[in-house]
């Protein structure tokens, strides 16, 4: 059947992924804020492929990006539209 598991991560493990975030959020350099709003309504929408697409063309068009998209890749990999929201919400995105 080709089944994976996927885990639920416990709330230490969220606050931990939290932490981390701000403190890179201090060395990471973000996108446009148009481009910033786009991975908010993608988040939004749980579209985690297109937010992983976008998350390589951020590192392919500016290597400057680089650890902002490492960053959005691994809280798509998470499917967790929350994290990537409160992660947005680190670069001044307003949520609706």
């Amino acid at each position: 059947l080709g089944l994976a598991w996927i885990y639920q991560q416990s709330q230490s493990e969220i606050n931990s992924l939290a932490i981390t975030s701000d403190r890179a959020s201090d060395k990471l350099t973000p996108p446009s804020p148009d481009v910033l709003r786009e991975l908010l309504t993608l988040a939004s929408k749980g579209n985690f492929n297109a937010i992983l697409k976008l998350a390589d063309q951020l590192e392919e068009t500016d290597t400057n990006l680089a650890p902002f998209a490492n960053q959005l890749r691994q809280l798509a990999r998470q499917f967790d539209e929350d994290l990537i929201l409160k992660f947005l919400t680190l670069y001044g995105v307003k949520t609706s």
